[in-house]
C-alpha cells in the first residue's frame, strides 16, 4: 500500500488512487474522465518506472523501495 495515499487506503479498491503521472492521475481519474489508451499508456509508464527502479536498486543507484513494496508492484502488475 505504499504507494496509495494514506486517505484512499480504505477505498473498496485503493490501487485505483496510486499517481500514475507527476500531475497526479490515477486509474480512478483515467476510468472517469480519460480513454482506455491513454489508463492503459499511463499503468504502462508506471510500472515500467519502478521496475527500473528496483532493478537500479542492485546496482546501488537508488534507495531500497523494500520487500512489501516490490510485492506490491509485482502484484499490481501481474507478475
Amino acid at each position: 500500500m505504499r504507494f496509495v495515499p494514506e486517505e484512499r487506503r480504505e477505498e473498496g479498491v485503493p490501487c485505483w488512487f496510486i499517481p500514475l503521472r507527476g500531475s497526479g492521475e490515477t486509474v480512478d481519474y483515467f476510468n472517469r474522465c480519460g480513454t482506455q489508451l491513454e489508463l492503459e499508456e499511463a499503468l504502462g509508464n508506471w510500472l515500467r518506472t519502478m521496475i527500473r527502479r528496483i532493478e537500479s536498486e542492485g546496482k546501488g543507484d537508488q534507495q531500497p523501495l523494500g520487500r512489501e513494496t516490490e510485492e506490491e508492484i509485482r502484484r499490481l502488475s501481474g507478475t
